[in-house]
Parts: C-alpha cells; sequence; structure tokens
C-alpha cells in the first residue's frame, strides 16, 4: 500500500445487523469473528490484544491507553475503544486525512451503540461514552499538530472535534 491509496479500516465487520434474533450467522464468538474477518476482509488483520494475535494468526501492534496521539513506533493509544484505535493505526501507516464514520459516542434512539445493543458477553459501553469523546479532543489536537486531516462523516455524533462532512463531500 503507497500513501496516495486508500485505507479502509473497520472496527466492527458484523455491520449492521447486531444480533442473532435478527440474524442467525452473525459473529459472536472469538473464533466466529476471526473466520468471518478472514471471509470478508482482503488486507490485514490487525489487533491491539497480543493473546488474539498469537491464537488467531492476527498482526498484533504494541498498545496503551495513554491520552493522545502515540508518538513511539509501531504502537498506538486506544483510547479504549477500537475507533481510536484504528485511528492510531491511520497515523502509524501514515494516512493524511482520516474519514470517520459510525463513529456516534452516543446513545442514539436509546440504544448505546449505532446497530444496537449487544447482546450476551459483549459489552455495551454506554457509561463510557463521554470519557470516549473527551479523549477525542486531546487525539484530534494532536492529528492535527501533526498535519493529519480528520472528517467526522458520521451521520450522528457527540464528537465535536473535528469537521463534520457527509460521507460523499469527505471522499471527494
Amino acid at each position: 500500500m503507497s500513501l496516495e491509496d486508500p485505507a479502509v479500516i473497520t472496527c466492527a465487520i458484523s455491520g449492521a445487523i447486531a444480533n442473532r434474533d435478527q440474524c442467525p450467522a452473525i459473529p459472536y464468538t472469538p473464533e466466529e469473528y476471526g473466520a468471518e474477518a478472514r471471509r470478508v476482509a482482503a488486507g490485514e488483520l490487525w489487533t491491539a490484544d497480543a493473546l488474539a494475535a498469537q491464537q488467531y494468526g492476527l498482526r498484533a501492534v504494541h498498545n496503551a491507553d495513554d491520552p493522545g496521539l502515540c508518538l513511539a513506533p509501531g504502537k498506538i493509544h486506544t483510547g479504549k475503544n477500537s475507533g481510536y484505535a484504528a485511528m492510531g493505526l491511520a497515523f502509524m501507516w501514515g494516512a493524511a486525512t482520516i474519514v470517520l464514520l459510525g463513529y456516534d459516542f452516543q446513545r442514539t434512539g436509546g440504544r448505546s451503540h449505532w446497530h444496537g445493543d449487544h447482546e450476551g458477553s459483549l459489552p455495551n459501553l454506554s457509561a463510557n461514552l463521554e470519557g470516549w469523546v473527551r479523549r477525542m479532543v486531546q487525539l484530534g489536537a494532536d492529528l492535527r499538530a501533526h498535519g493529519v486531516r480528520v472528517v467526522n462523516a458520521s451521520r450522528e455524533t457527540a464528537i465535536t472535534c473535528f469537521p463534520r462532512a457527509p460521507i460523499e463531500d469527505a471522499l471527494a
């Protein structure tokens, strides 16, 4: 991949349907999620979890829950959520522009995730949403200081530290 090539980073391969009542084939166990990732992803599969990397043959990135942008080579800050971690990966790989999609970070329609609440062992972290939004402010300032443009193309969002644009305009 060159720096001119677009990169798509997804944090939730299960898509918009989030429970087995709606779709019996949705992946929930680590084994199911890994199999689905390999089925649908043409690119590299990364994780911030060293054990998951070892168990499922994924690439691992060193990480910490420190605030802001990590400048250590080969390491990211996770911000306690996968979207924040994905932005760290995009920076690590040299992205000049990052477009956010599905970064609602709020309870929309009474749900803790844009796709609905998780069932079973997956957490519904609505109690952490305000903290996630606060962490984005520092990350945004750090990315701007390093010349990275971030556009929030999410339909509904609590994140106000990045300029907003429809996805069509953000990708133009």
